[in-house]
């Protein structure tokens, strides 16, 4: 384990930090209990900066993308994949919970392994310490889980509402209030 970063340094001494966005975000990884921090100190003290406001982490670990070392966050919104270079610079990975369709895992001798598939394809997080790639994976799975859950009856309300308006304009049609050409005109516009 790597010390904690300079915001996050003291915690239980200050009573107070300076930005209360600091505050939250030292709160909420203390409430994570141990996690993996393997060269990702830089990252973990960008977070103030990179998390929108009321974005709450979930789970954190440390991980490897494309050849490079990654902060890997799980918040309430999304996945988020942090590299802050040597000198200056960040990178920043993000994955909304919407665009996650699967969330799997696997362990080696020493080290695990996220799969997440998106429509674009599938990203590979990996050299993730073994006890944490099934706590992450789990803590995703869930997230997306729900994620989806909600989002399902605002899409079943728009494909019937789209369904009743084509209804009617096919009546509209029947009753020659309108054309095959204007039928088909509207139609075109509520499918695109």
């Amino acid at each position: 384990m790597l010390e904690a970063p300079e915001f996050l340094a003291g915690l239980e001494d200050t009573p107070q930090m300076s930005d209360p966005r600091e505050a939250a975000i030292a709160a909420q990884l203390g409430a994570l209990g141990d996690y993996h921090q393997w060269f990702t100190a830089k990252e973990i003290a960008a977070l103030p900066r990179v998390l929108t406001e009321g974005e709450n982490v979930r789970a954190l670990t440390s991980g490897s993308h494309k050849g490079n070392t990654w902060l890997v966050v799980v918040t309430d919104q999304r996945l988020l994949l942090l590299d802050k270079g040597l000198v200056y610079g960040l990178k920043q990975v993000d994955f909304s919970l919407h665009q996650i369709s699967g969330v799997s895992h696997g362990t080696g001798l020493l080290f695990g392994e996220l799969q997440i598939s998106t429509s674009a394809g599938t990203a590979v997080i990996g050299n993730i310490p073994k006890a944490e790639a099934a706590k992450v994976a789990g803590v995703l799975s869930d997230l997306v889980r729900n994620s989806h859950e909600r989002s399902a009856p605002a899409r079943l309300a728009a494909a019937t509402d789209v369904a009743s308006q084509l209804e009617r304009l096919a009546a509209l049609m029947d009753r020659g209030l309108l054309t095959k050409e204007e039928f088909m005109v509207q139609k075109t516009r509520l499918l695109s």
